[in-house]
């Protein structure tokens, strides 16, 4: 059998001081780092989507390979839709359904958002200090540090309060034109991309209540019925979070694929809820270092 790998991009977008934070997370790379990819993918690899990996192979000589995106970012279709198309190739779009169908931002989006004007803004770090946030000395400290951590840990309510406070300290607003709507997911589908269940709110399953996990899941289940998604469904847990329960829970609501960020190749031993993933970062023309040897 040939190897087969799952690729994880998030925004493909320039570098600048409006995109820093989702640079320093590595949850972005350039549009011209994307072509130098998928160009080095293409001639190594060949392309498929997630069903079409999972079915058995059929005696190719070369390995195989799914590009997927996670969160349902309008950089999908200005940015990534048109280096994929000019090669023939087709891609998974992850979508949170929240943003795409009621405009709501996932809320590390809005923090990435306020950080930038707000790490040099007395009053926004006044405001984290009043909490008892211990304020970062650099852009990667606010991404990954104290004041990330302290928002994550927070009740949604609760944390969407402090975020409503510290946009408004920062001067900054989420551009609702960040995501995909139903219009922009539709129109992937109707060109051969598969459209893919990412939860509501990106909400860790294996770290919520049960209702809470089913209703996120059901919440991608309505988002593909509106979008059109028929054949296989495919799910992308949130962070990666998952466990038993959560993996039964995403079966029991018609995914017959689900992806983790497990690092590895697709195996045989794969079980078809656990596909692995790799994270695809950095400006390089590989995407990932393991498939340097793929």
């Amino acid at each position: 059998m040939t190897q087969r790998w799952v690729l994880m991009y998030h925004r493909v977008c320039p570098r600048d001081r409006e995109t820093a934070c989702w640079f320093s997370r590595g949850t972005a790379v350039t549009p011209e780092a994307f072509e130098a990819q998928i160009g080095w993918l293409q001639e190594r690899f060949d392309v498929g989507s997630l069903a079409e990996l999972a079915e058995p192979d059929t005696g190719a000589s070369r390995p195989r390979i799914a590009i997927t995106f996670d969160d349902g970012y309008t950089d999908v279709i200005r940015s990534a839709l048109p280096v994929l198309r000019r090669r023939g190739l087709t891609g998974t779009c992850f979508a949170s359904a929240a943003p795409a169908t009621h405009g709501s931002a996932l809320w590390f989006d809005t923090w990435y958002t306020s950080v930038p004007s707000g790490m040099s803004r007395p009053s926004f770090l006044g405001y984290l200090r009043a909490q008892g946030v211990p304020v970062p000395t650099d852009l990667e400290g606010f991404v990954t540090g104290p004041p990330k951590q302290w928002l994550a840990g927070l009740h949604p309510s609760a944390r969407n309060e402090h975020l409503r406070a510290l946009s408004d300290l920062a001067g900054t607003a989420l551009s609702q034109s960040l995501y995909l709507d139903l219009d922009g997911l539709q129109k992937l589908c109707s060109l051969g991309w598969e459209i893919g269940g990412h939860g509501l709110h990106h909400v860790p399953l294996a770290e919520c209540d049960a209702p809470t996990r089913d209703s996120e899941i059901a919440a991608s289940t309505a988002l593909l019925d509106r979008v059109g998604v028929r054949g296989p469904r495919v799910f992308a847990y949130p962070n990666g979070s998952h466990d038993q329960d959560a993996a039964d829970a995403v079966q029991s609501a018609g995914f017959s694929l689900a992806c983790t960020v497990q690092r590895g190749p697709w195996t045989p031993e794969t079980l078809p809820m656990r596909i692995p993933r790799l994270f695809c970062r950095g400006d390089t023309p590989v995407p990932h270092r393991l498939l340097s040897g793929a």
